[in-house]
């Protein structure tokens, strides 16, 4: 028998041989035990696109913290650069007290470093990875106090009143991220959103309460029976709810707008001057010695609940001999007990004048150094702040000699702002240009119970008074309930 050497076996035989070897060598899972033998397959071996002399792991370096993960990639390449496809790698770590690793995905156990290996071929790479401890828990500042407001309110059936939180730490400090959680303790007669807005339900009382990290504070809700729906207004004509030019004396309520009072005191319907026939309303202020105040108004009623309004009339400053009048001369007082030179020129208000719905326009002695001469600001009632007024906008002259004995055109007009909003408008013109302007004001009834104007008042109290005896005039008077495009 013929014993055939080596190098008699046929060359596709050889291949085969080849082939198999690499499969055993690459054939390994993933994971932290070693490199293995494959098992035995029935399947022909997986091809190689090449034969792998070099095998790379990215990043080379990697930092991740107890608890995270950071994944690797590992690459094989043949000794010509070219990236061979086909293989499998198997991944240990040195330390698996520091980092674990499966398939390419690291996880940190504990503070330290560790090495990671990758193997393919009988070829290895390897990654430093530095485990960092995980990074603190910071504890969130806790609540100390919680004070609601209003801490009572009454609202009607159907009616809605926003309460507010304020959260503080035990340093003082104002706390805006605490959750807040509210509840009623008689949901059947008011209940409480998620924000802190109440609505009544049924008659009788509730207790709202805010909870914040286990610190409480309590508001009683009373809820009353709602208030019947007001009548539908009158129709109007062209917005013009009233108007009155003192023609033929005091003009009668139009719909259910106009004065309320025709006889008031030091007020009277004159013809010493006009401005669009023979008659005006004069309102005379007596002259008094320093420090001594007088005063002379006229009120009106709008009719109606109104959220916004528009008004227009003329007033004439006297330049002296008008009805006997002196020249109009705005007193300062220094050295008086009530050194305060503000004198109303005009006023609206809601329910009562002490509330939250209330504006007024106020002329001062003027800072440009003038004696005499006249500022005029704008003031209104804040909401939330009980009556306390805050001046808006300020024009400076707005009374000075050129107007003197002449008729000068006021126009204003007034929006309430939305509940807890800023968008209340007062706006002033004089002679059609616009003097003053406040259109972000938190000008609201903090209740939402009266966010409403009602009535108001021309002139009133002037704290300054005059050393002789002044008369200034009205004429052409109107309350308007529709935007007339000024």
């Amino acid at each position: 028998m013929k014993v055939r050497r080596r190098s008699d076996v046929r060359p596709w035989r050889k291949h085969l041989l080849v082939a198999g070897v690499v499969y055993l060598a690459l054939a390994s899972g993933c994971g932290d035990g070693p490199v293995g033998v494959a098992p035995v397959m029935t399947q022909p071996a997986a091809v190689l696109s090449g034969t792998i002399a070099k095998v790379t792991a990215t990043p080379t370096t990697a930092s991740v913290a107890v608890g995270s993960t950071t994944t690797l990639t590992a690459m094989a390449y043949s000794s010509s650069g070219t990236l061979v496809t086909g293989g499998t790698f198997g991944w240990t770590s040195n330390n698996k007290a520091v980092a674990t690793v499966s398939g390419g995905v690291v996880t940190g156990v504990a503070p330290g470093r560790a090495t990671i290996k990758v193997g393919s071929g009988g070829f290895t790479a390897t990654c430093a990875v530095t485990v960092t401890a995980p990074p603190p828990v910071i504890s969130p500042v806790l609540a100390s106090s919680v004070m609601l407001a209003p801490a009572s309110a009454s609202i009607g059936v159907g009616g809605t009143v926003q309460l507010a939180a304020t959260v503080k730490d035990v340093t003082g400090l104002i706390l805006t991220t605490r959750p807040i959680t509210w509840s009623s303790k008689a949901a059947s007669v008011a209940t409480v959103s998620a924000t802190g807005a109440v609505a009544g339900v049924a008659v009788g009382s509730a207790t709202v309460t805010a909870s914040v990290d286990g610190i409480q504070a309590t508001s009683l809700v009373t809820v009353t029976t709602a208030p019947p729906p007001p009548p539908p207004p009158p129709p109007t004509v062209g917005g013009v709810l009233f108007a009155d030019g003192f023609e033929a004396g005091y003009a009668p309520k139009q719909n259910n707008a106009g004065w309320t009072n025709t006889t008031p005191v030091n007020v009277t319907v004159s013809t010493d001057v006009a401005h669009g026939g023979t008659h005006s309303l004069r309102f005379s202020f007596p002259g008094k010695v320093d420090c001594n105040d007088a005063s002379a108004q006229q009120a009106f009623t709008l009719g109606r609940q109104m959220t916004e309004v528009w008004m227009e009339y003329y007033v004439y400053f006297p330049a002296g001999g008008e009805g006997g009048s002196a020249r109009y001369y705005h007193r300062s007082q220094p050295g008086c007990k009530d050194t305060s030179t503000n004198n109303k020129f005009f006023t609206v208000y809601g329910p009562n004048y002490s509330g939250e719905t209330t504006m007024s326009l106020q002329t001062w002695t003027t800072a440009v150094s003038v004696p005499g001469d006249t500022r005029v600001n704008t003031a209104y009632s804040k909401a939330g702040r009980n009556g306390i007024w805050f001046y808006s906008a300020n024009d400076d002259p707005f009374v000075s000699a050129p107007d003197l004995g002449h008729w000068m055109q006021i126009r204003v007009h007034l929006r309430l702002a939305s509940f807890g909003q800023s968008n209340g408008v007062i706006e002033v013109w004089k002679n059609g240009g616009r003097i003053l302007t406040s259109t972000t004001l938190d000008w609201y009834d903090s209740t939402n119970s009266a966010n409403y104007m009602t009535q108001g008042y021309l002139m009133g109290w002037s704290n300054s008074g005059f050393t002789q005896m002044t008369n200034i005039y009205l004429d052409d008077f109107k309350i308007i309930d529709q935007n007339p495009g000024w």
